[in-house]
């Protein structure tokens, strides 16, 4: 009886095999109306719209008629793409597939408008990091297109679109679209490229997506994931800052050091929690997917291609495209020798593509980066104040810094990589190993561009150093690193390929705002194209903004005019016009705020505020001038080396505010250095400005993840110019803004004027340092001893609960004097 039960198992098992391989019909059409001949309203049956459109009109879906190839005697229906401003026009279908299976899609395309700039019109796999070859031009005649790929290992649904533009790539033209086919296949023809037709979400945790999940969630129901868990981070950070305020910086005696065992645990407590929050945050948050999908897809292509073949696309770059299928990257060598690593991590230990282990993985260099520069925070304030509770303290504000650990562990982006060597480079000034700081930055370039801005304080340093041998070893050691990281990719390239690799990087996403809530954002210019026309906008969002520009500009008029009589000679004519300001500020307030739109309409048109000749690079150029010219003169007037940290701090700011194309995630190095210059400064100031950014950041960055966390769950991207138009872009561009004001004031008021304005804790405790050396000199015990020096020493001790500061024992506490 057992013999036959396992017989029948063996059979059914046979048959079950033997059905799971059955060949596919491949005449069966899984679009059921890819000619588009049904239509509900302005979209064709059970298709949907995702256009981001930059300005108005807007790109819009729209049914057309005609012969077309499908049937060339009576007119039929087709789907036209117009995009009258640059524009991404998609329209999508999701279809059902069958896990780990071929597929063919084709389509028709007919180019009405010849598109300019961007992308053409193409066919588009979405959440991918596929993009297809376009077409710009098709000769007034159908032309058919069709690619080849793979479904995942548990995919069972695929987002498919006729495309007009790009992610990045956005165009004007109008094109037609007709006979859309998707079917699967038993075997791919000879001599065709298969795709991965893998999608991040539905792969991830290795759990096929239910179309009707993303239909039936709300906005609510989506944006919880990452809401609570920046909430407790917040409220812990927030609490760490206030107990390090009170007991450490206001305290007149900040207690004594503890010894270096017990302070050796407490690090390596602050260490490890460090790592296991990020740790857990990783492995259980996806993640921003549109970069993690990129990361990973760049990362298993460089673990089965070669080196020399990854950039094989080069010659088509300029272009930012994959030209005839060539694989698309955008990001330096040495980083993808990273994600090689990593990508060969995931095969070893086994991790799917789209698992949870992979994405942690893609995440650890950004999160050990965290690690290691909490304790380098600790060892340099630990070397400065010769206090380790402070140094701890300070070590603790960035280990539990909800913008960094949001940056890292949750959207999973490589900042903290390049910022991490940026701080590497400064210290390395201060001990005088230039070599060693151009060593890492020809490394740093070749992760992330984005580093350049220390090389400007490194340039500086050099300059001023005047040494031949010194500049020879620094420009040595940096460029032939530079070239020997590139050399494994660039064997087939052309020599100049990395530079231009690097500029694309820089110029890819050519908009005067990419979601940095700065002060183009603040103007309207989020995701408006740099070559456009500025034009001040005339809404109540801005009303505040303009009445307040009024404000200051008549204040700074009634300074101007009376400054040959003196700075507080002008500040207080200028005091003296205040109620009448106000009067002015609350008129262009009321005017703006509250008056008709069509009256600020008019008189924007009437006026000429659209102004066609200034366009946003050309501000960006303008301001970033204004920017260099100003770290130049920080340069030579600042005595400190704690300058090196400040320019830093002020370039990542200023670029970030005032020039185009900046990511909201652009900000985030100024949370280091901020505090870095405090460590070497001692200046309150710089401890507000640390606090300052790290509420930016956190709430720029959050905000977009959030948004793009939503729409990838609800499958669908809002009109962008609806999306990102939000109170809270302006309130953070407002912040950023006067935090920047309030930085280039600080920087002069230190550097120049030489002011300082010390927390009370810390500069009791050196000045009693000094002044108690001061009195063990003169104080004795010996019978000879002169009335006059315990006279000092008397006096000086009655001096100590009065001291306000002692600038020479902040002076000397500085390493770069020592070596002077």
């Amino acid at each position: 009886m057992k013999r036959k039960f396992a017989m029948l198992g063996i059979a059914l098992l046979s048959l079950f095999l033997a059905c799971s391989q059955a060949p596919v019909d491949e005449n069966k059409e899984i679009i059921p109306d890819g000619e588009f001949n049904h239509w509900d309203g302005e979209l064709p049956r059970g298709w949907k719209k995702n256009i981001w459109s930059d300005g108005y009109p807007a790109a819009r879906i729209a049914q057309g008629s005609g012969k077309t190839p499908v049937n060339d005697i009576i007119e039929n229906k087709y789907v036209i793409l117009d995009n009258p401003v640059d524009a991404d026009n998609k329209l999508v279908y999701t279809a059902p597939v069958r896990p780990n299976s071929l597929y063919r899609l084709s389509v028709i395309v007919k180019i009405m408008e010849t598109p300019v700039g961007g992308r053409g019109a193409s066919l588009s796999v979405l959440d991918t990091v596929e993009n297809f070859p376009d077409l710009k031009s098709t000769n007034d005649s159908w032309q058919k297109i069709e690619l080849y790929g793979r479904t995942g290992p548990r995919q069972t649904t695929l987002d498919v679109a006729v495309r007009l533009g790009g992610y990045g790539a956005v165009t004007k033209g109008k094109a037609a679209f007709d006979n859309f086919s998707l079917r699967a296949l038993n075997a791919a023809p000879s001599g065709v490229r298969l795709w991965n037709f893998y999608s991040e979400e539905e792969n991830f945790n290795d759990a096929p997506r239910a179309e009707e999940s993303k239909i039936n969630k709300t906005r609510d129901q989506v944006s919880t994931q990452p809401v609570w868990g920046t909430i407790l981070f917040s409220a812990i950070f927030l609490l760490i800052f206030g107990a390090s305020y009170f007991f450490l910086f206001k305290n007149k005696k900040l207690g004594h050091d503890i010894d270096k065992k017990k302070l050796l645990i407490m690090v390596l407590i602050v260490l490890l929690a460090a790592l296991g929050i990020r740790v857990v945050m990783g492995y259980t948050i996806e993640g921003q997917s549109g970069d993690l999908s990129c990361f990973k897809g760049w990362g298993d292509h460089a673990y089965s291609t070669p080196w020399p073949d990854y950039y094989g696309y080069w010659s088509a770059y300029q272009e930012k495209a994959q030209a005839n299928g060539d694989y698309w990257c955008d990001y330096p060598p040495v980083y993808v020798m990273i994600l090689t690593l990593l990508s060969a991590l995931r095969h070893l230990f086994g991790f799917s593509h789209g698992s949870a282990g992979y994405t942690l993985l893609i995440k650890m260099p950004n999160i050990i980066s965290d690690v290691v520069i909490t304790y380098l925070i600790f060892s340099f304030a630990k070397g400065k104040f010769k206090h380790g509770p402070l140094a701890l303290g300070l070590a603790l504000l960035y280990a539990l810094n909800p913008a960094i650990i949001i940056n890292s562990a949750i959207w999973g982006q490589a900042d903290a990589i390049y910022t991490m060597l940026a701080l590497l480079i400064v210290h390395f000034m201060s001990r005088d190993k230039y070599w060693l700081s151009g060593l890492i930055l020809g490394i740093a370039i070749l992760i992330k561009i984005q580093t350049a801005f220390v090389a400007f304080a490194l340039l500086y340093s050099l300059i001023a150093k005047k040494d031949l041998k010194t500049w020879l070893l620094t420009v040595a050691a940096g460029v032939g690193i530079f070239v020997l990281a590139t050399l494994p990719f660039a064997v087939k390239l052309p020599p100049e390929w990395i530079i231009i690799q690097l500029i694309g990087t820089l110029t890819g996403y050519p908009y005067a705002s990419v979601n940095a809530y700065n002060f183009f954002a603040i103007l309207g210019g989020n995701w408006k194209a740099t070559g456009s026309s500025f034009t001040i906008p005339f809404s109540e969002l801005n009303a505040l903004f303009i009445s307040l520009a009024a404000l200051a500009g008549f204040y700074g008029w009634a300074i101007l005019i009376n400054l040959k009589k003196g700075i507080k000679t002008a500040l207080k004519a200028a005091n003296s016009r205040l109620k009448v300001l106000a009067v002015i500020w609350g008129s262009f307030f009321v005017f703006f705020a509250i008056g008709s739109r069509a009256l600020r309409a008019s008189l924007a048109t009437s006026l000429g505020f659209n102004l066609p000749y200034l366009s946003w690079d050309w501000i960006g150029v303008l301001l970033g001038t204004l920017l260099l010219g100003y770290s130049i003169l920080i340069f030579v007037k600042g005595k400190e080396f704690s300058k090196n940290y400040f320019i830093s701090l002020l370039l990542i700011t200023g670029i970030f505010m005032v020039i185009p194309g900046m990511h909201e995630r652009y900000l985030y190095a100024a949370i280091l250095f901020s505090l870095m210059t405090y460590i070497y400064t001692e200046d309150r100031r710089f401890m507000v400005l640390f606090l300052a950014s790290s509420f930016s950041v956190l709430l720029n960055v959050y905000h977009v993840y959030d948004i793009f966390h939503i729409a990838d769950k609800l499958g669908n991207f809002p009109d962008y110019p609806l999306q990102w138009n939000q109170p809270l872009m302006f309130f953070n561009g407002i912040f950023n803004s006067l935090m920047f004001a309030y930085m280039i004031w600080t920087g002069y008021d230190y550097y120049i004027k030489g002011n300082r304005v010390p927390f009370l804790g810390i500069q009791t405790r050196l000045a009693e340092e000094n002044r108690g050396s001061e009195i063990s000199s003169v104080k004795t015990n010996s019978p000879g001893a002169s009335l006059q020096g315990k006279a000092k020493a008397l006096k000086l001790k009655d001096e100590k609960d009065d001291i306000i500061m002692d600038t020479d024992a902040l002076d000397n506490l500085d390493p770069s004097k020592d070596k002077k």
